[in-house]
């Protein structure tokens, strides 16, 4: 093949052939194939011939740049190790000679005498280049100047490193959350069952490995997200002891609204755990179980007997009017409530309860933005939920009939 030197589709080609990735013959019929192509493919083929060196160039410009980013964080890790290991032994071999040069009490020595000789702690001093001149009669003054300034960079040193690793201990948490959430979404596209109850296995690991990263500022989070796992898997007695964890873990917040907002919606969790007690019974009529006694004062009644402590109600009530998810929490709050109230047949409460569900869905609803042009994708999924959660009021006063389907999982 001969090229005229502008022809760098040609030139790319007769590269090929050299190098034996296609034949002459295979070459020579492409290019006739482009070349007898005017279309857009034409178009796309006779800019690249046209561009070939600066393609090439920027490709392999490329290719250095992703090869730069990837061992570039590698490299500096590497780096701060050696660091680390150097400063480390400069200091560590200083100490070792001068745990060398303790004057200690003997038959020969004086125990009122100083632990370290002068001259000798002046000579350690000196060959550790703790001292600005070579006198030695300054050595103890700089290097008392260098040691402030050594200590003063080795806190600064201490507080980014552990900085650093709560940031490592996030992300490595983090990762096993996602793999959570990622294996639990999974598990409920599988037809195949046995298939999805291992998923579902595999998804509570990964929550559990998160919970085992310590210090993890997220626990509060990941011990609810064992619960919720725990519950899907229709293991509701774990389920109700990992919510029990979750309501202590929130207590050592000490108070505060935070706290209190926590610790009411892990009630809330355990009243729907006591409320699955008593449907799970199977009761045809409407004789009230220990369940059903127990979730109404997880809710409701702040009941020292039933050993709940404060109502899950109760606890939020200083903290109103509530907005937004912790309005639209409040309705299911209520919600739940009247459905507990009518389990145990107080139907005045659960009318009571089914209006405050509806007003506060209504009022998340309300506050909303009605603009159709600037939406947000928190506020439509907002705005669904409280839909939702309205046409459930409407259907339960209508029919007289709650709905548990949610309760249980599918």
């Amino acid at each position: 093949m001969e090229c005229d030197g502008s022809e760098y589709l040609c030139i790319l080609f007769f590269a090929l052939v050299e190098n034996g990735y296609v034949t002459e013959v295979t070459a020579k019929w492409i290019m006739s194939a482009i070349g007898a192509d005017e279309g857009f493919l034409g178009q796309v083929v006779s800019f690249v011939g046209n561009h070939a060196d600066k393609l090439i160039a920027a490709a392999i410009g490329s290719f250095g740049a992703y090869k730069w980013y990837i061992n570039r964080e590698r490299i500096l890790h590497e780096r701060l190790e050696q660091y680390l290991v150097t400063d480390d032994r400069r200091f560590r071999d200083a100490n070792a000679a001068l745990l060398a040069s303790i004057q200690r009490p003997g038959p020969k020595t004086k125990f009122d005498g100083p632990v370290f000789p002068p001259r000798e702690l002046r000579r350690v001093l000196r060959e550790r280049r703790w001292n600005f001149g070579t006198s030695g009669v300054f050595v103890a003054d700089s290097a008392n100047v260098d040691l402030r300034t050594a200590r003063r960079i080795i806190a600064d040193r201490i507080e980014i490193a552990e900085k650093a690793l709560q940031a490592h201990k996030e992300q490595l948490a983090a990762t096993h959350l996602v793999q959570a959430a990622v294996a639990s979404a999974h598990s409920a596209s599988l037809h195949d069952r046995s298939k999805g109850r291992r998923m579902d296995g595999f998804a509570l690991t990964q929550i559990r490995s998160a919970l085992a990263v310590p210090d993890f500022f997220g626990r509060l989070e990941a011990l609810e997200l064992e619960g919720h796992q725990l519950r899907r898997m229709g293991e509701y007695g774990q389920a109700d002891e990992a919510y029990k964890r979750f309501e202590l873990a929130a207590q050592k917040l000490r108070g505060g609204r935070e706290s209190d907002l926590l610790v009411a919606r892990s009630k809330r969790h355990q009243a729907e755990m006591a409320q699955i007690e008593k449907l799970r019974a199977n009761r045809a009529d409407n004789t009230v179980g220990r369940g059903a006694h127990r979730a109404n004062a997880l809710l409701r009644l702040s009941d020292t007997n039933l050993n709940v402590g404060k109502s899950a109600l109760d606890l939020r009530e200083p903290y109103g009017p509530f907005h937004g998810w912790d309005l639209l929490e409040q309705a299911e709050l209520h919600y739940l409530s009247a459905l507990v109230a009518h389990f145990i047949s107080a139907d005045a409460i659960a009318d009571e309860q089914l209006g405050l569900a509806s007003s506060a869905y209504e009022v998340v609803i309300l506050e909303l933005p009605t603009s159709k042009v600037i939406v947000r994708d928190y506020e439509n999924r907002l705005r669904a939920n409280a839909e939702l959660g309205l046409d459930r009021v409407k259907k339960t006063v209508e029919r007289q009939e709650y709905d548990t389907d949610w309760l249980l999982p599918p």
